[in-house]
């Protein structure tokens, strides 16, 4: 067997390769398919075409609608995900139409799907609405009863701070706190005078009092600086490793929120480390700049780190490709 520059499949050498054989034809969005094929992207689709995106899949640009409450149902990839999914026509998927006596039910996370149009407890059914009567200004303790006009609040009527006119227990008009705010000292003149969102005092609600180190962020009391508050993780937290604030080098502590160059730093046992994806390897011992080298592909480090192939000798799949020699023996 004599030495090959021959490409396996999907391999292939483009003119954009860092060396020979490089290049994914099956799954690399710049060159899908053929060399230059390039599938379309831009984050302007996330928004004008409702979550539309293009990868590269077996070898075709194919896309898909990364927001889940968008569907491609006309087929036609020009406008995108062009369908609002949650209605009555379209519930879960395209051409999911809710019968009748059905409605489609959305949840914060989810399309539930078609059920049976009722009203959970202590919700009413107010014309093609669930609303609940007892807190709701415009069916206020029945449907249709509008606090607006049917009991219109005086001219000039003072409102305390943060304190609005609502319907509470199916009663207009009845004073209530804005959202976040709680009336803490049970007078009126002052409204709700306490912000539960940073009050260390009455942190989420009255009387909820912070500990020691800690700050109200929220409505929630957490620590004002991690070393300074228990429950901290030194074994396996690669931003505390062994100890407190010992962050661990790479990548994604440099550039947080960002995904790292195959690989992602490791705590373990209190000792820090770098791991690299299935086939990339950290040849230049640099954390920083991540698993740098696809060993799958280069023929300078075909297979693992400094395993290198001879000259014009592609590596394929992480082995120095060869093939028959034309004149029999080895070269």
């Amino acid at each position: 067997m004599c030495p090959s520059d021959e490409c396996a499949e999907p391999y292939a050498t483009c003119p954009s390769s860092r060396h020979i054989c490089a290049t994914r034809l099956d799954d690399d969005p710049l060159n899908c398919g053929s060399c230059g094929n390039a599938c379309p992207a831009g984050t302007w689709m996330t928004g004008e075409l409702n979550g539309a995106s293009w990868s590269c899949l077996s070898g075709r640009c194919e896309m898909t609608c990364t927001n889940l409450r968008y569907a491609d149902c006309n087929g036609y990839v020009e406008d995108g995900c062009e369908t609002a999914l949650g209605s009555n026509a379209n519930c879960r998927f395209c051409g999911e139409a809710c019968p009748l006596g059905y409605e489609c039910q959305v949840a914060p996370q989810a399309i539930l799907g078609c059920v049976t149009r009722t009203c959970n407890s202590p919700l009413v059914m107010c014309g093609d609405i669930c609303t609940d009567i007892n807190k709701d200004n415009r069916n206020c303790g029945e449907c249709g009863y509008d606090c607006g006009v049917r009991e219109p609040l005086p001219p000039n009527t003072v409102r305390p701070p943060y304190m609005v006119y609502t319907c509470v227990a199916g009663r207009c008009n009845v004073l209530k706190c804005q959202q976040n705010y709680a009336n803490c000292n049970q007078i009126i003149d002052d409204g709700c005078e306490v912000d539960l969102r940073n009050d260390p005092l009455n942190c989420g609600a009255c009387n909820v009092v912070c500990g020691a180190g800690e700050i109200c962020l929220n409505g929630a009391c957490v620590c004002r600086d991690p070393c300074s508050c228990g429950g901290n993780d030194y074994d396996s937290n690669p931003n505390q490793c062994g100890s407190c604030n010992h962050v661990c080098p790479g990548v994604d502590a440099v550039m947080p929120g960002r995904k790292p160059p195959k690989g992602h730093r490791t705590c373990r046992g209190g000792q820090c480390g770098y791991a690299c994806d299935e086939g990339w390897a950290n040849c230049n011992g640099d954390v920083l700049d991540g698993c740098e080298i696809d060993v799958r592909s280069d023929p300078r480090n075909c297979g693992s780190c400094g395993h290198s192939c001879l000259s014009n000798q592609a590596c394929a799949n992480g082995v120095c490709a060869t093939k028959p020699c034309s004149s029999g023996a080895p070269q």
